[in-house]
């Protein structure tokens, strides 16, 4: 059962603010999730007759702020509570507290913005903690800028480059297409002799090119044992991105 915000006078309007979850027999409650919602500062004008519609909605964010759960079951309730703070400009938030019976669990969100060209939220850093105050990073993605022109004018964006976990790199973004696609995605595994023995400072990677539909077509690996002979395999994408052959 599914439970919405009806004050047209509002900026929740709409918004889902509680789940209930029942047992084949219709009627025996065992789940439910309460949401409770707190109101941005104002994001723009719509222009709407707010006489004749309500336009708090489409004027400001609902962030959500909590994720009250309860499971019911035959020696009692269990709770568990999620709660987002930090809320930066653009709707995301920057902290998850978790608490249930085993304990609390933070996890601290770090992103960049590039307003120059509109690019927002960009994932940066997940953290946790068990307290709060001390945080260990579990995953970081760092970006690189890549030139670009669109008829006639210039400009600069931010493309992925390095993925880490838990402070290892595990892949990163060697190359891009003058269209923006990726080009080479370089892995964190040092390729192998055939004695067993790795090439020093070569990685496996993979090329691909020939994009259609935003898919490559064409896909380079390295053959086995050597760090500069290549096998490749082609597929065709059709004009709704769809592979149709191998």
């Amino acid at each position: 059962r599914y439970f919405y915000n009806r004050d047209w006078s509002s900026a929740s309007e709409g918004s889902l603010t509680a789940v209930q979850n029942f047992d084949t027999d219709g009627f025996s409650l065992l789940k439910s999730k309460i949401l409770d919602y707190q109101k941005s500062p104002s994001i723009g004008s719509t222009h709407m007759n707010s006489s004749k519609t309500n336009s708090r909605p489409h004027r400001y964010r609902l962030d959500l702020v909590s994720e009250n759960i309860v499971t019911t079951h035959s020696d009692g309730e269990t709770h568990y509570l999620t709660e987002y703070s930090d809320y930066n400009l653009y709707g995301k938030p920057g902290l998850k507290k978790e608490s249930g019976p085993s304990g609390t669990k933070y996890t601290k969100f770090e992103f960049i913005n590039d307003r120059a060209n509109w690019t927002l939220n960009l994932p940066t850093k997940v953290s946790i903690s068990a307290n709060g105050s001390s945080y260990s990073p579990i995953r970081e993605k760092t970006y690189k800028s890549l030139s670009q022109s669109n008829e006639g004018v210039s400009y600069d964006v931010l493309v992925p480059h390095q993925n880490k976990v838990y402070g290892t790199w595990r892949s990163r973004y060697s190359s891009y297409h003058s269209d923006g696609n990726v080009k080479e995605i370089e892995y964190n595994q040092p390729l192998i002799k055939s004695d067993g023995q790795t090439f020093s400072s070569e990685f496996r990677y993979k090329i691909l090119s020939a994009y259609r539909r935003g898919q490559p077509q064409h896909i380079t690996v390295p053959s086995r044992y050597s760090s500069s002979d290549t096998m490749s395999a082609s597929r065709v994408v059709d004009d709704n991105g769809w592979v149709t052959n191998v």
